[in-house]
């Protein structure tokens, strides 16, 4: 099997593992990952300033709503993307609550035009989505290249934002097929704790 073909294959089987949780192990799961999100949110001084890059749950994903929520009660900036399907790009916008947000792009929630935008300069922390990690913060996406445009994007600017992965235990992999370019994660946060256990 090519390294394309294991990723495809590893990409349905978590979206099929992740998709067969009930709704309500989900929403279980979920508060407990972004407890996990909070502690190292705090661990990093986020209530002291800096931005929060995350996302809106789609598909089956660990929901961060609660994180989100902690972010806007202490007045941390919380930006949402928009995906710019022809150039596959992330555009940041910030958000001050889900009446700022309505379905985009592969009907995934995003801000709405009239949302100011976020300067990359000024993230702190990016909440990330995938389908599989590994512990050593090795991360498969969904394969449209966003996250990854979005990173290089970032380094090309001298702006290095904490990388805070969200997914459930089953996510974890012994290890992620990953290429040269690919950014690993500073810490993957689970229901169960965040790996690696050193940040």
């Amino acid at each position: 099997m090519s390294g394309n073909e294991s990723k495809q294959a590893l990409r349905r089987r978590m979206k099929e593992a992740r998709e067969a949780l009930s709704a309500e192990e989900r929403a279980d799961r979920s508060r407990r990952i972004c407890r996990h999100i909070v502690g190292r949110l705090e661990a990093l001084g986020l209530g002291n300033g800096g931005a929060v890059l995350a996302y809106a749950a789609f598909g089956g994903e660990a929901d961060v709503a609660d994180a989100l929520a902690w972010c806007w009660r202490r007045g941390v900036p919380v930006a949402l993307p928009v995906a710019e399907q022809r150039s596959r790009r992330l555009e940041l916008r910030l958000v001050r609550g889900w009446g700022d947000v309505a379905p985009g792009a592969y009907g995934i929630a995003e801000p709405l035009p009239a949302c100011e935008p976020l300067p990359d300069a000024a993230l702190a922390c990016i909440i990330v989505p995938g389908v599989a990690f590994d512990s050593h913060g090795g991360r498969l996406g969904y394969g449209g290249g966003y996250y990854d445009r979005l990173l290089e994007r970032l380094a090309a600017a001298n702006v290095s934002p904490y990388l805070l992965a969200a997914a459930y235990e089953l996510q974890l992999v012994e290890e992620v097929p990953t290429e040269p370019h690919d950014r690993p994660m500073h810490a993957i946060a689970t229901e169960d704790g965040i790996y690696p256990q050193k940040s």
